[in-house]
């Protein structure tokens, strides 16, 4: 797997994690007596107290360094340029940290686009200026950039009396970094941080509400600019924006939006159309968690958990909605049956009522069926596919097509 990393980092949260005599920062716990001290630093707000020149040589900061570096159970330290001082950080927070080794992390992805369940780590920050650490967490034209910028929004903050806002505009610039469409990366950044609150109701809204104003803006800019390139893309855009609708808890709109699409965006029997029944069913529940994307349909779930066929499952192979649809993995019930090897459902997706359902251009279809079939090196399974297209004419003796029927 491809190692990549998911970084994200809001201070405003970092600091409104209590223990209960106390707070965790950079993993580690601080004792409550020390986080009054800090704070009381921060506070300052005269410009000799907070320019760097002072910082580095003040000899408040230092005591605080000892007194961090002594009272606060650690293993590995970090350090700030600015106000020259070593701090306590987790062992998880001065490393890089690969999505595969991340905790807790599932990798099953949501409608959103996100995965379901994902601790987003918090970078290394200095406790007392919030400037973020020298790590190898970015690129050195990424540090020096975010660093820059950092000390341009510490200018303006801190006549407000709140620095942890400082880092808003930093992260927004790492994921501007990715040099994808920049009001698309600010959705996504505003969408993990939902994430990252989620067990508060009402920041988590906050963000969501913001991720949604992004996501509309990139909208409207492409619809002014036309440059959808098809009726495949403007679905899939427009199914996320319903779904951050229906996280947002604007219900009636949410459905509006399914309802539009279904009717101006011909999503017949593509994994759209399965979306778009998930997200219906979700909206009239009034559920606004994120919600998993779905493997498929109902008959691709039973092929896939190779469920005992009853009159139910034989039904749905008679009804196209269900034959001719594509799961997450762009392959129709057939397909997955082949490819998992389910010979009790390939031999019911093969009968002559379900291939005249399932068939529409023999060529392109029967070829590669029979090429996955070849492939599975089980020979009941070829032969079974095999058969089932020369019955229908598909295909001769010697597996050549033989033309549309």
């Amino acid at each position: 797997m491809k190692k990549i990393i998911i970084v994200i980092f809001i201070l405003s949260i970092a600091l409104e994690i209590f223990a209960d005599d106390g707070f965790i920062l950079n993993g580690v716990y601080i004792p409550k007596e020390l986080y009054k001290e800090i704070k009381n630093y921060v506070s300052s707000s005269t410009e000799e107290i907070h320019s760097p020149r002072w910082c580095a040589y003040n000899q408040d900061s230092k005591e605080i360094e000892a007194k961090l570096l002594s009272q606060v159970k650690h293993n590995k330290k970090a350090y700030c340029q600015f106000c020259n001082i070593n701090y306590p950080v987790a062992d998880y927070y001065s490393e890089k940290i690969d999505i595969d080794c991340r905790f807790p992390y599932d990798s099953r992805i949501c409608i959103d686009g996100l995965p379901i369940e994902v601790t987003y780590i918090l970078p290394p920050q200095c406790p007392l200026c919030g400037l973020i650490a020298n790590t190898d967490y970015y690129s050195p034209v990424a540090l020096g950039q975010m660093n820059l910028l950092w000390h341009a929004q510490f200018l303006i903050e801190r006549e407000k009396g709140d620095l942890w806002k400082l880092y808003e505009a930093p992260l927004l610039l790492i994921e501007l970094e990715h040099n994808s469409e920049e009001l698309f990366r600010k959705f996504i950044f505003f969408l993990k941080a939902s994430r990252s609150v989620k067990n508060d109701k009402i920041k988590r809204k906050d963000y969501i509400k913001e991720a949604f104003e992004y996501l509309d803006m990139h909208i409207r800019r492409i619809e002014k600019n036309d440059v959808f390139f098809n009726d495949y893309e403007k679905r899939a855009t427009l199914i996320l924006k319903a779904d951050i609708l229906r996280q947002m808890e604007n219900f009636e709109e949410a459905a509006s939006l399914t309802s539009y699409i279904r009717k101006e965006l011909d999503s017949s029997y593509t994994y759209s159309e399965i979306l778009l029944d998930v997200l219906d069913d979700l909206i009239q529940k009034k559920n606004n968690m994120p919600a998993l994307k779905p493997f498929g349909n109902k008959l691709h779930i039973a092929i896939h958990e190779n469920k005992p066929i009853n009159s139910e499952i034989e039904q749905m192979v008679c009804d196209k909605k269900f034959i001719k649809t594509y799961n997450i993995n762009q392959m129709s019930p057939l397909m997955v049956a082949i490819i998992e090897k389910k010979i009790e459902y390939i031999k019911l997706l093969t009968t002559e009522q379900s291939l005249k359902l399932l068939v529409d251009k023999p060529d392109c279809f029967v070829i590669r069926r029979l090429e996955v079939a070849k492939r599975t090196g089980n020979k009941e399974i070829y032969e079974i596919v095999r058969s089932a297209f020369i019955r229908e004419g598909y295909i001769d003796e010697n597996e050549k097509i033989k033309g549309n029927n």
